[in-house]
């Protein structure tokens, strides 16, 4: 890569040759790699050689020709054989003769030696840092966590890492963690306000949050098919887990123990091994039983020669580093035929289950008028603190000001804190909001169709209700109905 000023110095150098230089023919390009045939820019110079378009080439110093030594014997032969000069602006120029390509072949190979060298020392450097150093090669912040001081501590986003995990160790899939997030209004890293399912696996299988730094995780190989003008080890393989180093104590406030970070990354596996569209059949409770002996759900299977069952996320885990779960299998017909029938006795029967609906919303509104008293109530607060700073810049001195403002500064923080948890009590306490109109409604329009419902259709009237299965470690279960969303409807064909 050449300054601005050292293009100048070689071009003029031709002119004092003779020569003229147009700019459109001065190339400045920053490459590292000792292999100059992916380089574009290299490859526009030799096609002007081979036309015969130019009488010389201008370097500040020949070390701007370090290459492959043949690659470079090869350039100069084609260059000395269409009379192309080469000008050379510091150093000893290049020489001709059988002398003197020996000589820019050894130069050429104590380059590539010397650049080889350097780029190992570089590995091998970032190589050692964790083991001499007790850091990682680079100490990229991570969501919810910042590095001061050489340690990992929480940042502005640290609830929300937290409750990414709360939501994950559901047992959940990946997708509807996307959804609980926005319907929870807990923006991602970038302040966008729906997470990308990539960005959320990444962080939910870093060991970072469970108090462990891995370093190495990753080589650089050769890649397998090269898309553009590029040389060298330009992609990535990631290196078995035993491979990696890793590093400890340097996360202040870990999120989650290492036994829940292996639990989560079992979930994505079932989830991905028993994903619908991986599944033989469809499951009509899938998601919806959760385990009370270890609190993940089930999930559908069917062996070979055996009928569907529902069987607990962590009974038949492969990894060694959680217990199996000792809870029954559910046969799937049983169970689907009890949820069924409860919920078919809800629909035509639902007086009582309204009345519980209409005590319930009246203390829910009940809530919510308080929490928007107090949500005003911060903001007025929040006003004060700004029309407090202003006066006090007024009336303090530099110093007395510049200590005023860091308390000024905190309460503002915590009250800006207040006001986003008072928002999501909100925000939550509205979508238990109970529509019993549209309670009635589904009622009054399932009542002659029930016996003709899809299973599709009966998910959906299971999701309406908000129904959990309660399953035991004896295979027995309890069947809930929560309160439906007023935002969700139910329809038949």
């Amino acid at each position: 890569m050449s300054l601005d000023s050292q293009a100048d110095e070689a071009k003029g150098k031709l002119e004092s040759l003779g020569y003229t230089v147009p700019n459109e023919l001065i190339f400045k390009v920053a490459w590292t790699s000792t292999d100059l045939k992916p380089c574009p820019q290299f490859q526009q110079l030799q096609q002007l050689v081979w036309d015969k378009k130019i009488q010389a080439i201008g370097f500040l110093d020949r070390d701007r020709l370090e290459c492959d030594s043949v690659d470079r014997m090869v350039f100069l032969a084609n260059c000395r054989k269409n009379d192309v000069e080469m000008a050379v602006c510091q150093g000893p120029p290049f020489m001709d003769g059988p002398v003197g390509q020996l000589v820019e072949m050894g130069l050429a190979v104590a380059k590539q030696i010397q650049v080889e060298r350097a780029q190992t020392g570089a590995r091998l450097g970032l190589r050692d840092r964790p083991s001499k150093k007790g850091l990682p090669p680079t100490m990229r912040a991570t969501f919810g966590m910042k590095w001061v001081d050489k340690k990992l501590v929480p940042d502005d986003n640290y609830q929300h890492a937290r409750a990414v995990f709360d939501i994950a160790l559901k047992g959940i899939s990946l997708m509807e963690i996307v959804r609980q997030l926005y319907r929870m209004g807990i923006p991602s890293g970038t302040g966008k306000s729906r997470w990308q399912p990539k960005t959320l696996t990444g962080i939910l299988s870093n060991p970072i949050y469970y108090g462990r730094v891995a370093c190495g995780k990753y080589e650089r190989v050769l890649p397998k098919e090269r898309r553009s003008n590029t040389s060298g080890k330009t992609s990535a393989r990631l290196k078995p887990e035993s491979e990696w180093v890793w590093l400890d104590g340097l996360v202040t406030h870990p999120i989650i123990t290492e036994d829940q970070h292996h639990r989560i990354q079992e979930r994505f596996k079932l989830n991905k091994q028993y994903s619908p569209r991986n599944a033989h059949r469809f499951y009509l409770l899938r998601g919806l039983i959760e385990c009370q002996s270890c609190g993940t759900h089930y999930y559908g299977v069917q062996a070979n020669g055996r009928s569907p069952r529902y069987l607990c996320s962590t009974r038949n885990n492969q990894n060694l580093h959680l217990e199996k779960c000792p809870a029954k299998s559910i046969l799937a017909e049983s169970i689907e035929t009890d949820v069924k029938l409860k919920a078919t006795n809800l629909l035509e029967h639902p007086t009582t289950y309204l009345a519980q609906i209409q005590s319930r919303n009246a203390a829910r509104e009940k809530t919510v008028s308080v929490t928007k008293e107090a949500i005003a109530d911060f903001e007025r607060k929040y006003q004060d603190n700004l029309a407090w700073e202003q006066k006090s810049a007024r009336l303090l001195s530099d110093e007395a000001f510049a200590k005023e403002r860091l308390l000024i500064m905190t309460q503002r923080t915590w009250i800006r804190d207040q006001i986003e948890l008072k928002q999501q009590e909100l925000t939550s306490l509205n979508e238990l909001a109970i529509d019993t109109d549209a309670v009635k409604k589904m009622a009054d329009t399932l009542k002659d169709n029930i016996a003709n419902l899809t299973d599709q259709e009966w998910r959906t009237i299971l999701e309406t209700l908000r129904v959990k299965v309660l399953a035991f470690t004896t295979g027995e279960w309890d069947v809930q109905v929560m309160l439906p969303a007023m935002s969700i409807a139910c329809t038949t064909s």
